[in-house]
Parts: C-alpha cells; structure tokens; sequence
C-alpha cells in the first residue's frame, strides 16, 4: 500500500493547478487505492475470527464517525456542497474499525512484523529519493513540486508529495536510529532537508524531545546528544548560508501564508450560515467545522499530545500517531493516504495495547 502513491512520480500524475509539467490524476487512479484498500482488508477480515466485546473506546470512536458523517451528508443537502477529502477519511476509518474486535492472532501477526515493514520502507524511501534527485541533476526532470529555474524544488521520492513524504521520512529515521540503523537514519535525514517542508522540520524538532525524553523522568542521552549536533548543524548552515535561506523563506511566503492564515468564519453550530470549509491546518478548519462537538475530539488530541511527553516507554506506534496529529496543526494529513488510513490502523493497534498489556508492540 505504501507503494501505491508511486503512480505520481513514474507517471507524472498529480493536479496541474500546483504541477505545471504534470496532469490531473486519472479518476481510474483515484478510484484503485479504494479497490485495493478493499480487497486487503476482505482478504484479512475473511481469514480471521471476530471477538465482540463490550469496549467504551470503540463505541465512542463509532459513534463520533457516524455524527461526522451525518454532518457531511447535511453538507450536501443543505449547500449542495461535497467535501469528498473530509468524507474519505471518515469512511477509511470506518472501513478500518473491525481491527477493534479482530483476533488477537491478527493484532500480534501486525506487531511482530512491524519493525520490518519499517526497515523496508526507509530502505525504499531513500532509494526512491535518490532516484528523483538524481533524475533532476542529471535530466533536469522536475518533480511535482518545483518550478524552473526556482529555490522551490522539493522532492518526496516516488510519492512526490514533500510534507506526507517528509512526515514518514521523520518517522522512519527514529525508528530506526532506535534500531542501531544509523546509515539507514542519515540516509532519511537527507530525505527529510530534500523535502524542503518546514513542517517536516519542525516535526523532526519535536521528535528529538520526544525521543530525548527532557520532559520525562528518564532522559535518553543518545537522542539528547543528536539534538544538540542537530541543532549546532542548523546554526552552522545558517550562519554559512543565512542568505539562502532568506531567500528560500522568502520563495515560500506564499505557502506560509496559506498555512497561518486563518480565515474561516466561525458559527456556533455545524453548518449555521456556511458549509463545511477548508484549510490548510486540518485542526484549524475541524474545531470550526464541527463546533462545538470538535471540543471534545480536539480536547482528546491536545490530552493525547500532551501526555505523550511524560511517558517513560516509547514506542514506535505511539510515536506515530504523536507527530500524525501534531503535523496537522500546519498540514491536513488526514487528507493524505496511506498516512491516514496507517494512523487509523494504529489508533486501533494502540487501543489493544490499552486492553491486552500482555503482548508487546515496541
């Protein structure tokens, strides 16, 4: 599934609105990740048991979905407006929502491989971005974020989309530094500078605090010691290329703008005078969206966020989901697949966690 947003780059397919050399994704394109999306997940669920136990989790999950989705279906009555990206993620959770009650074989299968299937894909995201970046040094082929002759040429391997790209790259680098891979880390590092995403960086920022653990009893020095190289690093490219690095703040005012510019008008109540809006920060345009209910979804993720910092064990699912929902203070990422449907897959596998302590996921 990780392989699938590859039709970008090899194809060249994306929106011509935003890659000039590029065209529109074919709706057949669009439509196969849910045909595939589907038959995985048959195949899975058909090969499996089911165990149905009462759990608040789920229900309050469920519930929550169902009322968004209500909210999204009245959009369309009321304003004959579809926000399909909004109704995607919904309906990809929904679809994923039988992993609460499928057998524990499935849940341990999924645990025991997921250290693979980590190395695997940083393995294939550092070759996939060597790849494009040599095509551009050598053939001049822009990827899909990067006009001629501009500072703004940003590269996200086969995916080509620089920030979903950049936040799996983040990931991918402290699971593996975890794991004693460093080449595969510095190889990631490269990665996430290539992407030229501010919003990777500053995911990058908040992973070394969370994995140096300063804000907990139990400091890992290893991680306490690369922030520090990484930030004398920063300095010392600043102090080098301070005007380069102007004019790339500069290059990228306009996208900063999109991001910081909050310009939704708020109601008091889902769809009160307006429709379901659209913003570049998701968490921005979901607490106006869906006011007041959103208090209580958001006020869920700022307590998760939050408390993430103050736990002595890390894992590699946690960590996910942590720099996932931080990530969407600047990037609408739920708006991204696979990256949603891999956060919803590991909301259910961190809620199993919670019932069954008994089988490890680090």
């Amino acid at each position: 599934m990780l392989l699938y947003n590859s039709h970008r780059y090899l194809f060249k397919y994306n929106s011509v609105g935003t890659s000039p050399t590029y065209t529109d994704t074919p709706l057949s394109w669009k439509l196969g990740k849910y045909i595939l999306f589907l038959v995985i997940l048959l195949v899975i669920f058909a090969t499996s048991r089911f165990t149905f136990r009462k759990s608040v989790v789920p229900q309050v999950f469920f519930s929550l979905s169902l009322l968004l989705l209500a909210i999204n279906f009245l959009n369309v009555v009321f304003y004959r407006s579809v926000f399909f990206d909004e109704i995607e993620y919904i309906l990809l959770f929904l679809m994923t929502f039988p992993f609460f009650f499928i057998s524990e074989r499935v849940i341990e299968y999924i645990s025991e491989n997921l250290d693979y299937l980590i190395e695997l894909t940083a393995k294939f995201f550092i070759v996939s971005d060597i790849f494009v970046f040599a095509n551009f040094v050598f053939f001049d082929r822009l990827p899909a974020l990067a006009y001629e002759g501009s500072l703004m040429i940003r590269f996200g391997g086969f995916w080509d989309d620089p920030n979903g790209f950049g936040l799996m790259s983040v990931f991918l680098l402290f699971c593996n530094f975890q794991k004693r891979r460093y080449f595969l880390s510095l190889g990631l590092l490269f990665c996430i500078i290539l992407t030229g995403s501010l919003s990777s960086f500053i995911l990058l920022f908040i992973s070394i605090i969370y994995w140096s653990g300063i804000v907990s009893k139990r400091v890992s020095s290893i991680f306490f010691y690369f922030g520090l190289v990484s930030i004398l690093f920063a300095v010392t490219l600043f102090v080098s290329y301070n005007q380069e690095i102007f004019n790339y703040l500069a290059a990228k005012q306009s996208s900063l703008n999109a991001h910081t510019k909050f310009n939704i008008g708020f109601t008091p109540l889902p769809l009160l005078l307006q429709p379901l809006r659209f913003h570049e920060s998701w968490l921005w345009s979901f607490f106006i969206n869906y006011f007041p209910i959103s208090i209580f979804i958001i006020g869920m993720i700022f307590h998760f966020v939050f408390n993430a910092f103050f736990k002595t064990r890390r894992t590699f699912i946690h960590y996910f989901l942590l720099i996932f929902l931080f990530g969407n203070l600047f990037i609408p990422f739920f708006y991204v697949f696979p990256l949603n449907f891999i956060f919803f897959l590991f909301v259910v596998l961190h809620s199993r966690i919670a019932a069954n302590t008994e089988v490890v996921y680090d």
